[in-house]
């Protein structure tokens, strides 16, 4: 009876440790849908001028972490990438990395940065004209895992 339950313990232990060391697998694949979000639309931003999105309520979205954008620049401008965070939907401040910088004409795919975003329930994605002399047009698709 004892080498029964010592191997019942035995198996036990092993099926908590493959469940442990799945979990994070199944967490990202089971209930982690890929949510893609337009911020931006082909907004037209002047020379050192920005445009921020409306705002993104994170939590309809239950994020587990992963973000990226797509940002596709046209004109003869450079740009920069940035996302802000609120937690009251109200004031919005720059508490990160930015996502993206230098960027000129043409279309891109930028992950966030590592630990990044820190944890908020509301988001912007701003894109700022820093060449200073042309105009930049941006669209930009934020993805939320």
């Amino acid at each position: 009876m004892s080498k029964l339950i010592k191997k019942l313990g035995a198996l036990a232990l092993s099926v908590m440790l493959v469940l442990c060391l799945l979990s994070p697998v199944a967490m990202a694949t089971s209930g982690g849908k890929i949510h893609t979000i337009l911020a931006l639309n082909a907004e037209s931003i002047g020379a050192s001028a920005n445009a921020s999105s409306k705002s993104i309520d994170l939590g309809a979205y239950q994020p587990y972490g992963f973000f990226s954008v797509q940002v596709t620049i046209a004109g003869a401008g450079t740009a920069k990438v940035e996302y802000l965070l609120s937690h009251d939907n109200a004031t919005f401040s720059d508490c990160g990395t930015d996502i993206a910088i230098g960027l000129t004409a043409g279309t891109q795919i930028y992950p966030f940065p590592d630990g990044e975003p820190v944890v908020a329930p509301w988001m912007k994605i701003k894109v700022t004209e820093t060449g200073g002399a042309s105009g930049v047009t941006a669209t930009v698709y934020l993805c939320i895992q």
